[in-house]
């Protein structure tokens, strides 16, 4: 099954050992490895104790029922501090949302709006982008799958992805001498 990642975002996250009182928080983003595309870690809002940033891996929970995010304890909850091996990806965070979306060639698709999430793996599998206002009168939201993804680079917000097919068959055919 997959998930977008904008419904993810205030999901009520459950916690699946106290059936009293299972709605412990609600999903903030997720945040991603820009090197494999997978979700690290899951923030969230709402806790227990409002005035520091608390989260939860990835590998920890599974989504369920929609978009609910369950976890075993709430003892998986931790802060920024809990958190030593994903420190660099919480000093910068990689939610792909606004990212620049080029073709190798150079060509500017548009602007990731959304991505679809497997909810088993964890994992971007699809990304959504958005053309820029001037393409938008010839061509709609654009879908691409994650084979098509070849580089992220997090400084830049910038996602690098292979030529479209059609754009590599035309090329090829002006490069043919008559």
């Amino acid at each position: 099954m997959q998930v977008l990642a904008s419904k993810l975002s205030g999901a009520w996250v459950i916690d699946s050992s106290n059936p009293q009182n299972p709605l412990i928080a609600v999903v903030h983003e997720a945040i991603l490895d820009p090197s494999t595309l997978q979700v690290v870690l899951f923030s969230l809002r709402g806790s227990r104790d409002t005035s520091a940033k608390h989260y939860v891996r990835a590998q920890q929970s599974h989504i369920a029922a929609g978009v609910t995010l369950i976890i075993k304890t709430s003892d998986n909850i931790g802060s920024a501090d809990d958190f030593v091996r994903e420190k660099l990806l919480l000093e910068k965070t990689c939610t792909l949302f606004g990212y620049l979306v080029v073709t190798s060639s150079g060509k500017k698709l548009g602007r990731v709006t959304d991505y679809s999430l497997s909810s088993q793996l964890m994992r971007v599998e699809k990304l959504h982008v958005m053309p820029p206002l001037w393409q938008r009168l010839h061509s709609a939201e654009r879908i691409l799958p994650r084979s098509t993804i070849l580089d992220v680079d997090m400084d830049k917000r910038l996602i690098k992805v292979k030529d479209d097919k059609a754009q590599v068959r035309s090329r090829a055919t002006q490069a043919i001498p008559a």
